[in-house]
């Protein structure tokens, strides 16, 4: 259990990381079951500049495209991108919810904001909080609540901390290294 047992895709270690951030991702996995990238969206609207953020829209998205290209421009949106992970590197957080995509956000020390899409999703958070301390790592993850219960103003102090720490990522060496050991014993 733990990072060195994650399974990344290996085109994620090719990844060069950025000297500088440049913008803030908005990446809810490969559906995006309750269309959390136009809540977000929403919720975003008004409250900061739009033109910095891009948003990733995975191979089954099926919500109407349209709604998220009036509050952005469509240039503004990938369509299950090969670069994900570059993508991911280069920006200053990633709204996102739970899965994979915290998993590698991790590796690549990535700040990430949660927006879940079940109440029961906390307890994982929780989870990770504890990782952190149990480490003695500053977790730079933050939970800004459920659908429909989403803390904005937490949200947007995070968005904000994390565009001044503007600091270069480092990705997280051990994820995945466990599966080596692991293999030698067997």
């Amino acid at each position: 259990i733990g990072p060195e047992y994650l399974i990344l895709n290996p085109k994620i270690y090719d990844v060069t990381l950025p000297k500088r951030k440049e913008f803030i991702t908005i990446s809810f996995g490969g559906s995006d079951p309750n269309n959390l990238t136009l809540f977000t969206l929403k919720l975003l609207q008004g409250n900061l500049p739009l033109s910095n953020i891009v948003v990733i829209l995975g191979p089954g998205f099926k919500h109407n495209r349209s709604e998220i290209e009036k509050i952005i421009d469509k240039k503004q949106i990938f369509d299950n991108p090969k670069n994900i992970y570059e993508i991911f590197a280069k920006s200053f957080i990633v709204l996102t919810a739970f899965g994979v995509t915290l998993q590698e956000l991790f590796y690549l020390g990535t700040s990430a904001g949660i927006i879940a899409n079940y109440k029961d999703d906390f307890n994982d958070y929780l989870r990770i909080e504890d990782f952190f301390k149990n480490m003695n790592q500053k977790n730079f993850f933050s939970f800004f609540g459920t659908l429909n219960n989403v803390d904005r103003d937490k949200m947007l102090s995070a968005i904000q901390k994390s565009k001044i720490v503007m600091s270069t990522s480092q990705s997280n060496k051990v994820c995945g290294s466990g599966w080596k050991t692991f293999r030698k014993k067997m």
